[in-house]
C-alpha cells in the first residue's frame, strides 16, 4: 500500500531522488558490494515510505522489520539474488516515478513476499513448514 501511495504522491525532486539510489544500488550490484547494498536498499525503502506521505503505515512497517543487517549481506552476497533484488527494485521504482500506482503496489507486494522467503530459507533451512 505504501509504493501504491508513494506513486500517487510523489513529487518530480523526490521521484529524481529515487532513481538515483536505485541507479547506486545497480553500481553496488556490478561491484558485489553487499555493504553499500544494505544501506542502499534501506534509503530505498524509507524514500519510499516518506513518498507515500502516510506515516502510519510507515511506522507499522518500521515495527514489523524482523531481519537485519548481517542477514542482508549474506544474501546480497548471492550473485542471483542481487540481480533479482535490482531488477525488483528498478521495477518498484520506475513505477512510482511514472505513478502507476496499481503497478507499484504489485511488485513491492512481490518483491517483500519473495525477499522474506529468501530470509526464511537462509535463516531455517528450505523446510516446509515456514
Amino acid at each position: 500500500m505504501i509504493a501504491h501511495l508513494a506513486a500517487k504522491r510523489i513529487g518530480k525532486p523526490a521521484g529524481v531522488e529515487l532513481t538515483a539510489i536505485a541507479d547506486m544500488m545497480a553500481k553496488a550490484t556490478i561491484s558485489a558490494d553487499a555493504d553499500s547494498l544494505v544501506s542502499l536498499n534501506e534509503q530505498f525503502h524509507e524514500h519510499i515510505h516518506r513518498s507515500s506521505r502516510c506515516g502510519y503505515l510507515a511506522k507499522l512497517i518500521e515495527r514489523q522489520q524482523f531481519y537485519d543487517a548481517s542477514i542482508r549481506r549474506v544474501i546480497h552476497m548471492d550473485p542471483a539474488e542481487r540481480q533479482k533484488a535490482l531488477e525488483e527494485h528498478a521495477a518498484i521504482a520506475k513505477a512510482i516515478v511514472t505513478g502507476d500506482a496499481d503497478l507499484a503496489e504489485r511488485q513491492m507486494r512481490n518483491h517483500v513476499v519473495r525477499s522474506g522467503e529468501t530470509y526464511l530459507n537462509i535463516v531455517f533451512g528450505n523446510k516446509k513448514d515456514i
